[in-house]
């Protein structure tokens, strides 16, 4: 006998009891597990969708292997959206409900598999059956040196989740965030092949130097010295290096019957300063003294011309812009130099006196 047609069931109410039958297959078995609670909320499905929704459900959590969790299904505003959780981890996906029948249902377990990734199954050993064959041993080293090495096999990767657009701004998934691995800083690279390699040592980018101050020079006989200014000009050679050319002027005590030495002074210096600003100065200069007495004297004048050599200690502060330096050392002559005015003596240079330098100079 053919039943009518009002009495035939739709297929996919079929499906429905075919899901729950499964269910309870699954359930009865003794080696069940528990699934994630599932949690519906939708008022726009019928009571027979709901009962489809749910057994199917179950039904893909038991297959995937998922014990723990909770899933949560909700129809806002005519969209679907299931949200999984499971520990830290949350997974949301969302799409809108088609016309009510097999198209909804088969929607929202699409999204419900999107969601929910399968569980890795935990490595079972086999168990051995009675009457089974053993194992088989493993070869001896013999003949395992001669079989060829196995090739290495691909490691699987994770397939990335994909979720159903959306339009509602409810339905957006939630990121999930990723454990917090700290950067590893980025080697340098090495130079490449012809790269010069910079010196430490190399002259700044400031080169030259112009500087100004004061000199004083010790003679300990008729006059206690001499105390003028001198000037300055130079450049950082390659390395510590640097050369300079100075120009100076001093002038001596005056005698009780007013006669006085002026001393003029050009010359080139060389220093070589350490890493500490601690600076060797060698050079030479021409240096000329000049015993000049009043007006009415006759001669009023008379000039000594020598060329001497410098030894110092310089020691170069640092203040931003500026250098302060300052020196002391000796000057040698080749010869005692005597000046005199109108046969008589003035003023007798030894060969070894002291000197100190004070300056201010500008590097540019």
């Amino acid at each position: 006998m053919i039943a009518s047609r009002s009495n035939q069931v739709p297929m996919w109410k079929n499906a429905r009891l075919g899901g729950q039958i499964l269910v309870l297959a699954l359930a009865g078995t003794p080696d069940a597990r528990a699934t994630p609670r599932v949690v519906i909320e939708c008022s726009a499905l019928s009571e027979d969708e709901r009962a489809s929704v749910e057994a199917r459900t179950h039904a893909d959590l038991l297959v995937k292997g998922l014990e723990d969790g909770e899933l949560h299904l909700t129809c806002p505003g005519g969209t679907g959206q299931v949200k999984f959780r499971s520990g830290a981890s949350e997974r949301v996906a969302a799409a809108p409900l088609p016309s009510p029948g097999r198209a909804r249902v088969d929607a929202l377990l699409a999204l419900v598999d999107a969601v929910t990734p399968a569980a890795t199954p935990s490595p079972v050993e086999p168990k051995s059956q009675p009457g089974s064959q053993p194992q088989s041993q493993p070869a001896p080293e013999s003949e395992r040196a001669l079989q060829p090495a196995p090739e290495p096999q691909p490691v699987p990767q994770a397939a990335p989740l994909t979720a159903v657009a959306s339009d509602s701004p409810s339905a957006w998934p939630v990121p999930v965030r990723a454990p917090f691995s700290a950067p590893v800083p980025a080697r340098p690279a090495p130079p490449a092949a012809g790269t010069p390699v910079p010196d430490p040592r190399a002259p700044t980018a400031r080169p030259w130097h112009v500087g100004a101050g004061g000199e004083a020079e010790l003679w300990a006989t008729e006059a206690p010295g001499a105390l003028g200014l001198r000037l300055r000009g130079g450049r950082t050679l390659a390395g510590p290096i640097a050369l300079g050319l100075v120009l100076g002027s001093a002038l001596a005590a005056s005698e009780p019957d007013q006669v006085s030495v002026r001393v003029w002074r050009a010359g080139v210096e060389a220093a070589a300063c350490a890493d500490v600003a601690l600076c060797i100065v060698l050079g030479t200069q021409l240096n000329r003294l000049s015993a000049e007495a009043p007006a009415d004297w006759s001669p009023a004048s008379h000039a000594k011309t020598t060329v001497g050599g410098t030894l110092r200690l310089d020691y170069v502060i640092d203040l931003g812009r500026l250098q302060l330096v300052p020196g002391a050392g000796v000057l040698v002559y080749p010869a005692r130099r005597i000046v005199t005015l109108n046969g008589e003596r003035v003023l007798s240079v030894p060969r070894l006196t002291g000197s100190g330098v004070l300056e201010l100079r500008l590097p540019f």
